[in-house]
């Protein structure tokens, strides 16, 4: 349970948000100043992570999840339903702090720059390598 409230730009703004876990599932509710209200559940275990979100300011729903191999490869999907945007990744652990990634994002949306889904991937065919030291 969550209470967040302020002021901003001389305005009071407050948001509520409740989540409830029942075993793998967690069930959540959040509800702010402007009655906007957003509902999800997700599951996770087993390597496996998926939510469902709805948002009634958007009326808008996403489905997203992913699934971690064990071996060092993680897939991510999703599809955004407000902008009916769809992306598919994974990514690949080559060990000593390097890995390997690709993703396809299908939009048609005009913010060429925006990040789309969870891991942020940028819109089209990505594939890259990258070092962490």
């Amino acid at each position: 349970f969550t209470v967040a409230a302020g002021s901003v730009d001389d305005e009071n703004k407050w948001d509520v948000s409740v989540a409830y876990p029942v075993g793998a599932v967690t069930v959540g509710y959040t509800v702010d100043d402007s009655e906007a209200w957003e509902a999800s559940a997700a599951y996770a275990a087993d390597g496996l992570s998926a939510k469902v979100t709805y948002a009634s300011a958007s009326e808008a729903y996403k489905v997203e999840g992913s699934y971690d191999m064990g071996n060092g490869a993680v897939v991510n999907a999703g599809y955004l339903g407000a902008t009916e945007e769809m992306y598919i990744g994974g990514s690949y652990a080559l060990g000593g702090g390097a890995s390997a990634y690709a993703s396809y994002v299908d939009t048609t949306s005009e913010d060429a720059g925006a990040e789309i889904g969870g891991p942020d991937y940028a819109p089209g065919t990505t594939v890259g390598v990258s070092f962490t030291f």
